[in-house]
């Protein structure tokens, strides 16, 4: 077991330790199709309410209570799979916290 987690890490394949491994790829990062994008939902996060739109269809969500986006680009060597970039955004919504709307 450990020579695979060992092997995972080594081939960049594991993406909690990739960029703590080989750096951070700021080329492939700027490059991506998302990573502004990304960064642009979490400063409008705070304190406004998110309309989600797919096709015609609509909703309206209230602000949420917690938010994070996150790109992550490996600057792993093409003999190991090379440039790969990552966007997570983390909206989270909890009821009944302190504060906040307990409506729903």
């Amino acid at each position: 077991m450990l020579g695979g987690a060992l092997n995972a890490v080594l081939g960049g394949q594991s993406a909690d330790v990739a960029e703590y491994g080989w750096g951070e790829n700021d080329a492939a990062k700027a490059r991506s199709a998302f990573g502004e994008e990304l960064e642009a939902v979490e400063r409008l996060a705070t304190g406004h309410s998110f309309t989600l739109r797919v096709g015609d269809a609509e909703v309206t969500l209230p602000p949420p209570d917690e938010y994070e986006a996150e790109v992550s680009a490996p600057n792993r060597p093409e003999s190991l799979g090379g440039e790969e970039v990552e966007g997570h955004l983390d909206l989270t919504w909890v009821r009944g916290r302190s504060g906040g709307d307990d409506e729903v």
